[in-house]
């Protein structure tokens, strides 16, 4: 059972305006109330990327379970506990059915059903990763760090909070010739260091696309190779659809703390890929020269 939050970028404006970029885990079955935040910028794996095998695995290995094992009542609000008997035998039974999940996947992946589809039986049993952005939390921090909130969500919410506490945002500027301003989520420091326009706008290429790879629970970005992450920059933005969400993390600071689409005081990435004609296909340009 696991439930993680760790800051991976932190940066905080002259207008005094902060943006903080988290790579999550935890329970598949609580990102629904994850997802009802509207102010957060995310990516997720999918189970429709990721091997059958490696979900089995997962699921083996470190099954998601209640942390909470409440008895049944009224209401949402999980109040008493079950004796500690009963919730032996009710994780027991939890996981019967997770073997149960895998063995019918497994039928059904020699029977040669995609993933995208034997996958969503194990969902119940899986965590998920995701990278998140925003700007905003207070309201997500009251709500799920309350005592009435579900045990798995205020657990995540109050690790998220507890790391934010701890975190020191870095200043950047607003000076649009200051690559440095850039909040680059994924973008290790030694590719932060060289601050040349070409390097600028290659690491926005690397961290949009290092984001992305979160889909195949990848976010290691640190060993992806530029050309890779060219690749599947190039491939969020293929014809007619793009695909917008990865560009949501990387972030340039704005003169007043407006809002930007969900961000305050900070302009995404698809913001400016938004506002900026072609500017996609400049930022292309411009890496493989």
């Amino acid at each position: 059972m696991t439930i993680t939050a760790k800051i991976v970028a932190d940066s905080i404006a002259k207008n005094n305006c902060r943006v903080t970029t988290y790579v999550l885990e935890y329970p598949r079955f609580i990102h629904s109330e994850l997802l009802t935040t509207r102010m957060f910028s995310k990516n997720s794996a999918s189970s429709r990327a990721i091997p059958i095998e490696k979900m089995i695995q997962k699921v083996i290995d470190d099954p998601a379970m209640p942390i909470h094992w409440s008895r049944n009542q009224k209401g949402m609000t999980q109040s008493e506990e079950l004796p500690k008997d009963t919730q032996f035998a009710c994780k027991i039974a939890w996981l019967s059915g997770r073997d149960k999940a895998v063995e019918t996947v497994q039928i059904l992946a020699r029977r040669g059903v995609h993933k995208a589809v034997a996958n969503r039986l194990l969902e119940p049993y899986l965590h998920i990763k995701i990278i998140l952005t925003a700007t905003e939390f207070d309201n997500f921090f009251k709500q799920r760090c309350h005592p009435d909130a579900q045990p798995e969500i205020q657990a995540l919410a109050v690790a998220m909070c507890e790391e934010l506490a701890k975190s020191v945002p870095v200043v950047r500027s607003a000076e649009c010739s200051d690559w440095s301003g850039w909040h680059l989520p994924m973008v290790s420091p030694e590719e932060l260091n060289d601050t040349s326009e070409i390097n600028g706008y290659r690491n926005l290429v690397r961290s949009a696309a290092r984001c992305a790879r979160v889909s195949y629970d990848k976010v290691d970005g640190g060993e992806s190779t530029f050309d890779n992450d060219l690749r599947i920059f190039k491939q969020l933005g293929d014809g007619d659809v793009m695909h917008y969400s990865p560009f949501e993390h990387a972030a340039f600071p704005s003169v007043d703390s407006g809002f930007f689409f969900n961000l305050k005081g900070w302009q995404s990435l698809r913001w400016n890929l938004e506002q900026r004609s072609n500017w996609f296909e400049h930022i292309v340009t411009k890496v493989e020269k």
